[in-house]
């Protein structure tokens, strides 16, 4: 079952780049539904 996150951002964006590739790598059954940025 995938589950869809929201996920907040701050700076250059590395962590949800991680997050990223492992959903694409099949880690985690996610799906980014919303992304949330201060910049």
């Amino acid at each position: 079952m995938v589950r869809k996150v929201g996920v907040l951002v701050s700076g250059r964006g590395s962590n949800l780049q991680a997050i990223m590739d492992k959903i694409a790598d099949g880690y985690l059954p996610l799906e980014i539904a919303v992304v949330i940025s201060d910049k």
